[in-house]
């Protein structure tokens, strides 16, 4: 039986939702078609109906991945007061160093999840996350710009803002597992330090 146009887009994004949240979890190379297929309810022929290769798969779920993280900083960009604009970031670093629970869910940056597989991955794949790289720091320094700074300047400290965060991240999430206190210390000095730089 033939399905819908419809039908088929929605099954195509099923997969690279299902693709983005297990190369989170386990990278590129962790996961095979079947069981990214069993992931998101569908059977392991109809791969091919949708992506010419795994290869293919693995951009689109990195851009995937991308397209989230990007949301929330282009809404903080987006608000005319420096002051909302500010209180707003301090909201952001709080969310996204927030503490892990046991057992929960890698985190959903891809830089963390998938910033050391990218020297070994494909030509394509590598440049998904180099054009995400620019796209997050163009959206960083939206969120953080200041009448009194130059956009080289801004730009300068959303390099500096992202490096802290994920540095945090993938710090603390390296040892999440084996010694909570150090993780909560990384992450609570980061955020302190981040909100106090771009405070004023």
């Amino acid at each position: 039986m033939r399905i819908s146009r419809a039908q088929t887009k929605e099954n195509k994004e099923r997969i690279v939702a299902a693709a983005a949240q297990l190369f989170r979890e386990r990278g590129f190379e962790g996961v095979g078609v079947a069981e990214l297929m069993h992931a998101a309810g569908l059977t392991h022929g109809g791969f091919y109906n949708h992506f010419e290769s795994k290869r293919q798969l693995e951009e689109e779920a990195c851009a995937l991945s991308f397209g989230e993280a990007l949301g929330p900083l282009a809404r903080i960009g987006e608000l005319e007061s420096g002051r909302e604009r500010r209180a707003a970031f301090a909201s952001y670093v709080e969310n996204y160093l927030k503490s892990r629970e046991p057992g929960a869910a890698a985190p959903r940056c891809p830089f963390v999840v998938f910033g050391s597989d990218m020297p070994r991955q494909e030509e394509g794949t590598r440049g998904v996350f180099g054009r995400g790289l620019r796209d997050y720091l163009e959206k960083l320094a939206g969120a953080l710009r200041r009448k009194s700074k130059k956009p080289d300047e801004t730009r300068a400290d959303a390099i500096f803002a992202l490096a802290a965060l994920v540095g945090a991240s993938t710090l603390a999430y390296g040892v999440d597992e084996i010694d909570k206190e150090l993780a909560q210390h990384i992450r609570a000095t980061v955020r302190a330090r981040l909100i106090e730089e771009f405070a004023d």
